[in-house]
């Protein structure tokens, strides 16, 4: 990597774009080292082959299911987490397109006992349930506004730990979810006041076919702080 390259590999986004407008040449130079590092194939290439990728960005185009958590983190601060896991949000809909796909690849789905499950015969739960019992569905869940299924997947390495992916089928709007359920939970004051938290909020970015969106990029990926949002309620 060049002297440029390596002094861009240490500003964050706020600061690239800054630098972009300070001359022609800053402008071409910046948007060869952006295209160059700010591609969802280097978030892909731990988990998939370079066919599959390509295979699995065309399923994205079908299903509109996005990549969102700790992935999405590491594709706007162009680094990368060791053993760190992939998450994906897809409405039920196209869950099961989804799943066949990452069982192709070579993972295993580890929320059922018996290997010889297949996953995309599972019948997950409408929007309306307010609890699944594991023991009978074999899936993680958890409540809100949109129900949510969380299905694991795991692939063995010989180089490293298993690489683990997650998706997280809802009933309606994946995005809502994202929005909705990061790091939620309810509080009871002395006071009898509740406490709606909601943390973590620089772990709320997507990625989709089209684009890659940071919900709160300044405080993100400049200033490095988290946002605590809280509702009161009597």
């Amino acid at each position: 990597m060049d002297v440029l390259g390596c002094i861009c590999a240490f500003l964050t986004g706020l600061e690239l774009i800054l630098l972009r407008r300070v001359c022609k040449s800053s402008l071409t130079f910046v948007d060869e080292y952006m295209h160059r590092v700010l591609t969802v194939d280097r978030i892909f290439s731990p988990f998939f082959t370079s066919q599959q990728i390509v295979e699995l960005r065309r399923i994205q185009a079908v299903t509109n299911f996005v990549v969102s958590g700790s992935a999405a983190v590491q594709f706007f601060e162009r680094v990368g987490y060791p053993n760190s896991d992939l998450d994906l949000y897809v409405e039920e809909r196209h869950r099961s397109g989804l799943t066949l796909f990452i069982e192709q690849s070579g993972y295993e789905f580890k929320n059922i006992p018996s290997k010889s499950t297949c996953i995309s015969t599972i019948s997950l739960p409408q929007s309306n349930c307010k609890k699944i019992n594991d023991e009978e569905q074999n899936v993680n869940s958890w409540d809100g506004r949109n129900a949510a299924v969380a299905l694991s997947f795991e692939k063995k390495s010989s180089f490293s730990q298993p690489r683990k992916i997650q998706v997280i089928a809802s009933a309606n709007n994946v995005v809502t979810n994202i929005l909705s359920f990061h790091s939620s939970s309810w509080v009871i004051l002395p006071l009898f006041v509740s406490l709606t938290i909601s943390n973590l909020a620089v772990i709320m970015n997507i990625i989709t076919y089209h684009a890659a969106i940071a919900f709160f990029p300044v405080s993100s990926f400049h200033r490095h702080q988290t946002l605590v949002s809280i509702k009161l309620t009597s």
